[in-house]
């Protein structure tokens, strides 16, 4: 379970190391983050397939 935390005016996710590292997601990566289908997409700006989905009505992380 994970709790979403505020960051100055922001909300904020920690994405475990574990995860990150399966990933290929890296510090200062650069990122595309969007809405679809009332889940929030995060996509590698050089590779437009999704990285990390999340779901907000089902509440996990879909890859």
């Amino acid at each position: 379970m994970r709790k979403i935390q505020k960051w100055g005016n922001s909300l904020a996710v920690r994405i475990p190391a574990k995860w990150a590292r399966k990933l290929m997601l890296q510090e200062g990566m650069t990122i595309e983050m969007c809405m679809e289908n009332n889940c929030i997409v995060i996509r590698n700006s050089d590779d437009q397939q999704p990285v990390v989905t999340l779901s907000a009505s089902k509440k996990e992380f879909a890859r």
